[in-house]
């Protein structure tokens, strides 16, 4: 809406000139002035706040991330040390993101509102205690408030010069805010066309042993073993437990070995699928290996006796039934067709209608492959319900435009 019709003689709207005057990318203008149009003009300013600034959410800061790599071998201790740290920074985003459909924008947000309702009845101490348990940034938070009120005073501003009226709220602001759909419609017509469509991908022979053990795809890893100074010891579920111990309890591991060909001959390799008592237990523990492509297990004596690592292990290739690929949808005409409709027959929110993978197939050409897989940051929100299912999902791109 921000160009009238006309090919070559197209003319700036008034839209398009409302959003031409507000400090901020032109997604970013159109979030506002949909959220307006939508009734949740204050979230609306909130997400376009927390996509403009950096990450209000911590990350470690260690020695070793600072340091070079080392090798495997030799800072085994050290590469464990910084895994457990980042997970324990990771927990309170993820608590977050699956709860508000597996969105980190979203996510986000939820934070925010979280953190204004502690300094609104407990004061800046209590409101810097909860940044702290969330290991979230009391200062980011503070400016996300200042900049959102800031473009909500701006935006009513250029919209009383330039004489633009929106529709009247919707009745979700008296409901005590928008549900999560609304939201996710909200962020996915403001981000448009830089939409990309997601599918499960896992190797078949990782999703067969999954499958044979009757083992919870949600809550199950692989990993591939790899080689190092084992001193005469064997990997454990007793090993294994020790070493995820920051991801929560691990209810099953199965251990087993195989030939495969490794540059044209036969190899003995060991694998591991890992079964967990949650999901964010399996989410955790492709956090821990996932850093650095590579875990290291301490490996005890193999009479169980002691207790002193006598070698290391190493966890790598870890491969997840619910991991998404995406690829991009390079025309608007295919963006619009997997917007997202009425929740799903499954029960999941937010979903992509059942058309999807048919309107995919049709115009195979116009997507184009991207190789990554879902990852957590603010420059994407993939809509979907925190229990991963086959279905295709939906991430907005920023880092597309």
């Amino acid at each position: 809406g921000s160009l009238s019709e006309g090919g070559a003689c197209a003319r700036v709207t008034t839209l398009g000139r409302l959003v031409a005057s507000l400090p901020v990318s032109v997604p970013m203008g159109r979030l506002l002035v949909l959220g307006e149009a939508f009734g949740c003009g204050r979230q609306a300013a909130l997400l376009a706040a927390l996509l403009t600034l950096p990450d209000p959410f911590l990350q470690p800061y260690t020695r070793a991330a600072a340091a070079p790599a080392a090798e495997p071998a030799n800072d085994g201790a050290a590469e464990a040390a910084a895994a457990a740290e980042d997970v324990g920074f990771f927990k309170p985003r993820l608590v977050h993101f699956t709860a508000r459909g597996c969105s980190d924008p979203l996510a986000a947000l939820a934070l925010f509102d979280e953190w204004q309702r502690v300094l609104s009845t407990g004061g800046p101490p209590a409101a810097a205690q909860y940044a702290q348990a969330q290991r979230a940034s009391y200062k980011r938070l503070s400016e996300i408030e200042y900049l959102s009120r800031e473009l909500s005073s701006r935006l009513k501003r250029e919209r009383l010069e330039s004489g633009l009226s929106l529709p009247p709220p919707g009745t979700s602001a008296a409901d005590g805010g928008p549900n999560l759909l609304t939201l996710q419609a909200l962020l996915c017509a403001a981000f448009l066309p830089n939409l990309a469509l997601g599918r499960t991908t896992c190797p078949p022979a990782v999703l067969a042993d999954i499958a044979r053990h009757r083992l919870p795809p949600s809550r199950t890893v692989a990993f591939i073993v790899g080689s190092g100074s084992q001193g005469g010891a064997h990997l454990t579920q007793a090993n294994l437990a020790a070493a995820l111990k920051p991801c929560g309890k691990l209810e099953q591991s199965i251990i087993s070995k195989s030939r495969v060909h490794v540059n044209g001959a036969l190899s003995l390799q060991t694998s591991a699928v890992l079964s967990f008592a949650s999901q964010e237990g399996a989410l955790l523990a492709l956090r821990m290996a996932g850093m650095r492509g590579s875990l290291p297990v301490p490996l005890t004596g193999a009479d169980g006796t002691t207790r002193q690592p006598v070698g290391t292990a190493w966890l790598q290739a870890p491969q997840y039934a619910c991991r998404l690929r995406f690829q991009r949808l390079t025309c608007l005409e295919d963006a619009a067709a997997v917007a997202p409709s009425e929740p799903a027959a499954g029960g999941v929110e937010g979903a992509a209608p059942a058309g999807l993978a048919a309107a995919h197939d049709d115009a195979g050409e116009s997507a184009e492959v991207l190789p990554v897989d879902q990852v957590w940051h603010s420059g994407s929100a993939v809509l979907s319900a925190a229990e991963p299912s086959p279905e295709e999902r939906l991430v907005l791109a920023t880092a597309l435009a």
